[in-house]
């Protein structure tokens, strides 16, 4: 260790007695070989642990002790209030000033509405997703007929009348033929 961790352990748990057994020898065997940490050791024992080994123990009167319970009692309570307590200081302080609370309002009216609206096109959307699927349902089976028979284009009024479809030895159309 360097003497910079020394000091600073020396600060704050070596003279404490809270460091670990391999941490007390590590500063030991450092405050041996180092003159300027075993004085900065002595000047902190001087200033800071040897008065307070000499003074005798006060008890604080039993007021004190009361008052002290009572203090942690109450952190415990608004502790134990936590979030609903911290929720109910925001809105107070939220409505005690009236353009804010004002504004607020206006937003979660707006805000409100376009949830609103959003929810009616959606749902409008569905319905008439639902609605096409009834539509394209007979598309699909004059498709999957058409692919059965091997016809592969529908024919147009504007188009001219093909063997295929115009053939007078038959009943009609490919598909008349198909089902007769």
């Amino acid at each position: 260790m360097n003497c910079q961790k020394i000091q600073q352990l020396l600060l704050a748990d070596y003279l404490d007695g809270e460091v670990s057994e391999r941490i007390k020898h590590e500063v030991e065997g450092h405050l041996d070989l180092c003159c300027a940490c075993r004085q900065f050791e002595r000047a902190v024992q001087d200033a800071a642990i040897r008065p307070f080994k000499q003074a005798r123990r006060i008890r604080p009167p039993d007021e004190v002790w009361n008052k002290l319970k009572e203090a942690i009692a109450s952190e415990e309570q608004a502790a134990g209030a936590g979030f609903l307590a911290n929720i109910w200081d925001v809105m107070q302080s939220i409505f005690s000033n009236p353009k804010l609370a004002f504004t607020i309002l206006i937003m979660a009216i707006a805000s409100l509405a376009i949830m609103v609206i959003a929810m009616d096109v959606y749902l409008n959307n569905q319905r008439v997703v639902k609605n096409s699927a009834h539509i394209e349902q007979p598309i699909k089976q004059v498709k999957y007929l058409s692919e059965i028979i091997g016809v592969s284009e529908y024919p147009s009024s504007d188009d001219e009348p093909s063997d295929e479809y115009d053939s007078h030895d038959g009943y009609g159309t490919a598909i008349e033929e198909y089902f007769l």
